[in-house]
């Protein structure tokens, strides 16, 4: 399995096609061998079964000659009178010649007449031994006798079997006994068979429980390994093959019944057929056919790697060069596979992939560079804005030390009017209406320093305020809503790389990449976007209480203005009493000079306070125009490409 995976894609296809070619060479070859040797095989078993049945055909033959020659021998005239006479010695005379001939041409055996119903008359072959009864071992001369009927087949006798023909013999229409020839089953027998035909033949019989050859031609014998085989045979008389091969000679042997004149099975009929050059034949196609298997898986193996050379793999190094160059940047190549097939079309569709993505990356490039511009922009902006807000920031440090410097010029002003109160209160009687007047001018001081004492403290609310302001601007600073609709267009082709990325599949990963780390940008982005929006929205409302509160403030200052105005008119009226009673109350003059003094200096400041106030609203006016802050710089100084 390593090596499998080790092997380069020609290897490893030229390796497939060659094992599915071989395997299908090798299942041809074994099937036509297989066929071959069947047929083979049918061919031996069928010719086996013709020199079976020449064999059985043979013996049958041989029975019709024996009973041709005994119907001959019982239809002479002259046989019929001395077999009826009973003469031996004339009836051998008149038979001699005739079993003399049948003996040396063929192959006659056995020539012998008998009297009813088996006894032995005269035996040619044996003439010296007559008189025997034949009746227990002697089947076939008993049914001739007993039907008067000829008689022909195998029959088995005291001296082993034979193929006997038995013929009833008469004389004058008187039934006189029986003659009977008998052919011996031996080598001669089969010997024409083997000579004129390659007929490889025995007959075998069973004697004692063992199987014994009585003729055989050819060399056929019993082999040990059949002996099974051939006693199921004799038992239920079906004919079966036996392989016999040796010495590296293939022989395969048929055995069938031999029935004797009644049908029953008497012995077997052995035939054996030589098939090695069959054999022989058949390997020589089979290494032929394997050659030939060979040559092809060879042409084919050389033809796959010539294909695979030219129209794959050279084509797939030029798709991966492309792809690895695109990885690197370089999306200038292109794959230019000037076909129309499956090859042609994913050439094309890379190169309209690069195409695209060139495309796409440029008008990501432009898109950068209006960002960029744009950030540069946002930064002037966050830093007018923080500049706005220090200034801010210091005209309110400023208001809170003019305000306080009011707060102690009014309570000194209180004390010296009360110091002027004790003093004039001795010449209560003389100057009753400049005692009014001042009564009225120390009111109108008190309510001027309540008033102003409002100021102060709504113009700490401001201060706290303005500081909040500073605080939720200082948190502003992730992006914009310019940021927000790059960090769209931004998502929007991320979407696209992706998209790209997943047709190019295996070679669009590197993309891939690239497009989720600009999916996660532009998602942070977006929520930087959303986190400004929430941050501008926190600093309009503070910036709306803060106006609230300075314009209250301007209306304290307005008040305390009227006041002041409604003093010195008061105290222009009663100039002239002052002028009167000059003598009486120097001191009370110093007193009410220092309050005029005391009270133009708390003017003074009342009006830079409104000066102050006036700028800080512009001020707040224009950080509300502009929505940026530290943060904001530090956002777009992060994000910016």
């Amino acid at each position: 399995m390593a090596k499998t995976r080790s092997l380069s894609l020609r290897g490893k296809l030229i390796l497939i096609i060659s094992t599915l070619f071989t395997t299908t060479i090798a299942a041809l070859v074994g099937n036509t061998y297989l066929q071959e040797k069947k047929a083979i095989m049918a061919s031996v078993e069928g010719q086996l079964v013709k020199d079976y049945q020449s064999v059985v055909e043979l013996i049958s033959l041989s029975a019709e000659k024996a009973y041709g020659l005994a119907e001959t021998v019982a239809t002479l005239p002259e046989v019929q009178k001395t077999f009826a006479a009973g003469d031996r010695e004339r009836l051998m005379a008149l038979t001699a010649p005739i079993h003399g001939v049948g003996k040396a041409r063929l192959n006659i055996h056995q020539f012998q007449f008998h009297l009813p119903p088996a006894t032995s008359f005269l035996r040619l072959h044996e003439p010296t031994k007559f008189g025997d009864d034949l009746s227990a071992t002697r089947p076939t001369i008993v049914k001739a006798s007993g039907t008067q009927q000829p008689v022909l087949g195998l029959d088995t006798g005291p001296f082993g079997m034979g193929i006997r023909g038995v013929a009833p013999v008469s004389s004058e229409g008187r039934f006189i006994g029986v003659v009977e020839f008998g052919i011996a089953v031996n080598d001669r027998l089969l010997q024409p068979l083997h000579e004129r035909y390659g007929i490889n033949a025995a007959i075998a019989v069973d004697k004692g429980g063992q199987l014994a050859l009585l003729a055989q031609a050819g060399g056929v014998g019993i082999a040990d390994s059949c002996r099974p085989l051939l006693a199921e045979v004799m038992a239920d008389g079906t004919r079966r093959l036996c392989d016999v091969s040796a010495d590296g000679r293939h022989l395969l042997l048929l055995a069938g019944p031999l029935a004797d004149f009644s049908g029953k099975t008497a012995g077997l009929v052995l035939v054996r057929m030589d098939y090695s050059q069959q054999v022989a034949g058949l390997n020589r196609l089979l290494w032929l056919y394997i050659g030939t298997g060979l040559a092809m898986i060879v042409i084919v193996i050389a033809i796959c790697a010539w294909f695979f050379d030219h129209y794959l793999i050279k084509r797939f190094r030029r798709i991966t060069e492309v792809l690895q160059k695109a990885s690197q940047g370089d999306l200038k190549g292109r794959v230019n596979i000037a076909s129309r097939d499956e090859m042609g079309r994913l050439g094309d569709d890379i190169d309209q992939f690069l195409e695209d993505l060139s495309i796409m990356l440029a008008g990501m490039k432009e898109r950068s560079q209006n960002l960029r511009e744009r950030s540069a922009t946002l930064r002037e902006v966050s830093d007018k804005m923080l500049a706005k807000v220090e200034t801010a920031n210091r005209d309110g440090e400023e208001i809170d030390g003019e305000t306080a410097r009011v707060n102690d010029n009014l309570q000194t002003t209180a004390a010296a009017v009360e110091e002027t109160a004790a003093n004039v209160g001795a010449i209560a009687a003389a100057a009753e209406e400049m005692s009014t007047t001042i009564r009225e001018i120390a009111d109108s001081m008190e309510r001027a320093l309540q008033v102003s004492g409002a100021a102060v403290s709504r113009s700490g609310e401001a201060s706290a305020q303005i500081s909040q302001l500073g605080q939720a601007a200082g948190e502003i600073g992730r992006v914009t809503e310019a940021i927000e609709e790059i960090s769209e267009q931004t998502n929007l082709l991320a979407l696209n790389a992706t998209i790209e990325a997943a047709r190019a599949g295996e070679a669009g990963k590197g993309f891939a990449v690239v497009a989720n780390e600009i999916k996660e940008l532009a998602k942070q982005t977006a929520l930087a976007t959303g986190d400004i929006k929430h941050k501008i929205d926190a600093i309009r409302t503070t910036t709306e209480q803060a106006v609230a509160s300075i314009g209250s403030i301007a209306t304290v200052i307005g008040e305390v203005n009227d006041n002041i105005s409604a003093v010195a008119a008061a105290v222009e009226q009663q100039s002239k009493a002052t002028e009167e009673i000059s003598g009486g109350a120097g001191q009370a003059s110093l007193g009410i000079r220092e309050v005029t003094e005391s009270v133009a200096r708390n003017a003074a400041s009342l009006t830079l306070i409104a000066d102050r106030m006036g700028k800080l609203s512009r001020a707040i006016e224009e950080l509300s125009a502009d929505a940026m802050a530290e943060e904001m710089r530090a956002a777009l100084g992060k994000y910016a490409l």
